[in-house]
């Protein structure tokens, strides 16, 4: 009985500690960071949830307002009927507003709530292991998930695939608990799915295989009761009824783009077979140049393994794949099907897709760690099993501070640290953009010409289009910035704008910028990718223009610059 008790307690005490650890990690790394957003999908995201949280703090500040309107308000923001936010449901936008509420908003909050989803999914992938093998090897399991690089990563960008892991795996357990066998369970399992389709409609890529294979399981069981079937059957109805409910509520106003996204990621055969290979930016890429990327072909089909290789990195999948061995003659594990229907379905749906990126099969890595924390369980010798947990362990937490925190690139000697390459593991980087931001911002209201719109229109050249732009409009919401513009773009618009943001060298003399495009170029990341035609039109804008505020971007020491006109 002791015995029993001070294991559990032992399992306890480590997974309070796990999630403490990786708490406080995130917020040290949060806190010294000041500009990392991740992959080019979170600017987006940063972008949507500050439209969000506007809305919802406009709407309940109002006084004087019946509550059954305010309601009526709330409930048209989140199913997109009053706000426009772009391409993705709105709960992940929704909940970090509530906390932004609570907590205020910052650049650091929006990113660091990301935590909430972190215990989720370790807490989630900590039950299903103890539910299909043993406490230690949920305890196992979700110390190896949080020290993958591409998880514990993630977790500090406000990316809505982080979100989607932990509701996927959360999903997972309470599937297992369910089993359709409980009307109440089936309930609470199909409110979760619904919401979790609110975050992300991918959820369906993962969880659908696992739905149908738990049902079958438990008619088999069943089958033999009279009446047990078509409660079953009544359960897994209740379930999905329950799901897409609460997922209508968004995704009923947005059928049109659940069929652009099937069309543009599903349809593989729009893909041109003289189209040879794609430039995604990837590690693999990155490492080793371009992969050739035809529909079909060897790499079409490998292409989340090399990536998988890439993002739990080569010592956890290495690990992976001596798990997997003693996974499978495994006598004592539980729903064995189960996690491998969780590797592979996914892997299959997802290989299908024409559009492929990494992070697309992040919520599968919980169940290689499963596999992973099993296999290591399941050695017959003590001291060898304790010895290689041990290794693993130390390894697996210096990768994680090298990568977190390392200034140099130690683990990978390859063309290019692939480790690194995502925009998710890297030192953080203190940067004084958004204090650049805000001072400009100043000399913006100081210099508005008359004629103009408060607080005007911003275009933003040579780099950091689409942090700026967030600055931006976090600290002056009602502007009007233009990123990503290119040289011809600027020309056709000159007469439209008013303030210019340019990285680089630009000098303040016209002769100064003369004498730049013919004497060194490669100076400005403005110009140094113009051809002749875009200087002389780069040329025509900026004689309308003066500089009248600048300053060094710090730790990049670029030159940035406003303009007026």
């Amino acid at each position: 009985m002791w015995k029993y008790i001070r294991t559990n307690r032992f399992v306890a005490i480590s997974v309070f500690l796990i999630l403490i650890f990786h708490f406080f990690n995130n917020y040290i790394w949060l806190k010294s960071d000041s500009i990392s957003t991740g992959h080019e999908d979170a600017i987006w995201h940063l972008d949507n949830q500050f439209v969000f949280f506007n809305a919802l703090k406009n709407t309940l500040s109002l006084k004087g307002v019946e509550p059954l309107l305010i309601l009526r308000n709330l409930f048209n923001i989140v199913s997109g009927s009053t706000i426009l936010v772009q391409n993705w449901p709105p709960l992940v936008y929704f909940i970090t507003s509530l906390f932004n509420l609570v907590f205020g908003y910052s650049f650091f909050m929006v990113r660091f709530l990301q935590i909430n989803y972190f215990i989720i999914l370790l807490i989630s992938t900590y039950k299903i292991g103890s539910v299909t093998y043993n406490r230690k090897a949920g305890l196992l399991a979700m110390l190896i998930l949080s020290l993958y690089p591409a998880i514990f990563g993630i977790s500090r960008m406000y990316e809505l695939d982080f979100p989607l892991a932990a509701a996927v795996c959360f999903c997972m357990y309470l599937l297992l608990v369910t089993n359709f066998e409980n009307r109440w369970k089936s309930l609470l399992f199909g409110a979760v799915l619904g919401l979790s389709i609110l975050i992300k409609g991918q959820v369906i890529f993962f969880i659908g295989a696992p739905i149908s294979y738990i049902f079958l399981i438990s008619l088999r069981k069943k089958n033999d009761a009279s009446g047990r079937a078509v409660s079953l059957i009544g359960n897994l109805v209740i379930s999905i009824s329950t799901a897409m409910a609460i997922s209508s509520i968004w995704w009923l106003k947005h059928v049109g783009l659940l069929f652009r996204e099937l069309y543009e990621h599903f349809i593989v055969f729009y893909i041109s077979p003289h189209q040879g290979s794609f430039h995604i930016y990837n590690a693999i890429i990155d490492a080793y140049g371009y992969i050739p990327f035809k529909p079909f072909g060897f790499n079409w089909f490998f292409y989340y393994l090399y990536m998988t290789v890439a993002r739990i990195s080569p010592l956890f999948f290495l690990v992976f794949i001596f798990g997997l061995y003693f996974f499978l003659r495994s006598k004592k594990i539980k729903l064995r099907n189960f996690i491998l229907i969780w590797v592979i379905c996914p892997y299959m749906v997802l290989t299908l897709l024409s559009y492929k990126w990494e992070r697309y099969y992040f919520p599968s890595f919980p169940a290689l760690a499963l596999i992973s924390a099993v296999g290591l369980l399941e050695l017959k010798n003590k001291i060898t099993r304790r010895f290689l947990i041990s290794l693993v362990v130390m390894i697996g937490l210096f990768q994680f501070f090298e990568l977190s925190f390392g200034k140099e690139q130690l683990l990978y000697p390859l063309k290019k640290d692939w480790m690194r390459v995502g925009d998710w593991n890297h030192p953080p980087y203190d940067s004084n953009l958004e204090e650049v931001v805000r001072k400009f911002i100043k000399a913006i209201k100081m210099n508005v010409r008359e004629d103009v719109s408060f607080p005007g229109r911003i275009a933003i050249l040579g780099g950091k289009e689409d942090i700026l732009k967030y600055f931006i409009r976090v600290h002056m919401p009602n502007s009007l910035v233009y990123r990503g513009c290119d040289i011809g773009e600027l020309q056709r618009q000159s007469k439209d704008l008013d303030f210019l943001i340019v990285l680089g060298a630009f000098p303040d003399s016209k002769d100064g910028f003369i004498d730049l495009i013919k004497n060194n170029k490669a100076k400005s990341s403005v110009i140094s990718s113009a051809d002749e035609e875009m200087l002389r039109g780069l040329l025509n804008i900026y004689k309308d223009y003066k500089v009248i505020n600048e300053d060094i971007l710090q730790p990049d020491g670029v030159r940035i610059a406003l303009l007026s006109k």
